[in-house]
C-alpha cells in the first residue's frame, strides 16, 4: 500500500473544513460505520487535541511541509488531506454504493493513519472512542480493537 503522503494528501486538503468534517460525521455515520468514523476521529482529535503536537490551528500548505520536512506539518497536511477525502462528495467509490461506499474512504484514513500513528496518543483515543459512542450509542468494543488492528504497521 502506498504511503499517504503529503503530495497525495495535497489534492484532497482543499476539500477539508470543520464544519464539512462535522457535518459528513453526523449525517453519514451510520452509512459509514462505527469502524471508518472512529478512524476518522482518530485523525480528527489528533489534528486538534491540546495535547497533540498537531494542534496549531490553520490551513496546512504542502508545499512548507516539503520545503522544511516539519514533521508536525507533514502529519497535519496528511490528516488534513484524508480528512478531505472523506469529506469528497465525489470519489473513487460512490459513497451510496451500499457495503462498498466508504471502502475507498477507509483505506485513506487507515494510510492517513500509518503516516501519523506516533501522534495517535490515550487521550486522542479516549475523545474519539466517547464522540463513537455518543453518535452509535452501545458500540461493540472490539470495533476499537479491529481498528487498531487494521491501523498497525
Amino acid at each position: 500500500m502506498e504511503e499517504f503522503s503529503v503530495k497525495n494528501a495535497q489534492r484532497f486538503e482543499k476539500e477539508y473544513s470543520e464544519d464539512r468534517f462535522w457535518d459528513k460525521i453526523k449525517r453519514h455515520a451510520s452509512k459509514a460505520g462505527a469502524e471508518v468514523v472512529y478512524i476518522a476521529l482518530l485523525l480528527y482529535y489528533a489534528m486538534v487535541s491540546g495535547d497533540s503536537s498537531l494542534s496549531n490551528k490553520g490551513r496546512i500548505v504542502g508545499t512548507v511541509a516539503r520545503l522544511f520536512g516539519s514533521k508536525t506539518i507533514r502529519n497535519k497536511s496528511v490528516i488534513i488531506g484524508a480528512l478531505g477525502y472523506l469529506i469528497l462528495p465525489v470519489d473513487v467509490v460512490p459513497d451510496l454504493l451500499p457495503f462498498l461506499g466508504y471502502s475507498d474512504d477507509l483505506m485513506a484514513l487507515i494510510l492517513a493513519y500509518k503516516a501519523i500513528s506516533d501522534s495517535i496518543d490515550d487521550a486522542v483515543r479516549s475523545k474519539a472512542q466517547s464522540k463513537v459512542r455518543e453518535l452509535f450509542g452501545d458500540v461493540d468494543e472490539t470495533v476499537f480493537d479491529v481498528c487498531r488492528t487494521a491501523c498497525e504497521k
